[in-house]
């Protein structure tokens, strides 16, 4: 399995890949938004692991809910931002790897696919362009 990695910093791509992070080949991409739907157009899954400090807990669910609209299967871990879409995602576990996550993930074509329909019903239900529309209507109006 080959993984890309869209970053912003290279620096920070060589210093977690390149201290022996990651078992398997990965290659950096710069981000840009082409980059991502191109990413996205071939990836199996998507790993958005997010830390739990003070600069993670300000990240939102956006990357999940790009991933899941373009029928990609997330990978992550708990995270009060993707509270609504955890039945769609597969979370890390506290007593799991990231590697056993991965594997248990990507191994069930059936909890995949069942995992993508709950997300779209999420998303649809919560995060359409016509619920945020109208979420940004009641706001200014």
């Amino acid at each position: 399995m080959n993984w890309s990695s869209l970053v912003i910093s290279p620096e920070i791509f060589q210093a977690f890949f390149n201290n022996g992070h990651s078992c398997f080949p990965v290659k950096y991409c710069p981000w840009s938004i082409g980059n991502t739907y191109s990413a996205l157009e071939f990836a199996d899954a998507v790993l958005l692991p997010v830390s739990n400090d003070e600069f993670g807990r300000t990240k939102s669910n956006n990357r999940a809910i790009l991933a899941l609209s373009a029928d990609v299967p997330v990978i992550t871990n708990k995270h009060p931002s993707y509270r609504k879409l955890e039945d769609g995602l597969f979370m890390k576990n506290n007593y799991e790897t990231w590697t056993e996550t991965i594997i248990s993930a990507l191994s069930d074509q059936e909890l995949i696919q069942k995992k993508l329909n709950m997300s779209k019903s999420i998303i649809n239900r919560s995060y359409s362009g016509k619920i945020v529309a109208q979420k940004w209507k009641d706001l200014l109006y």
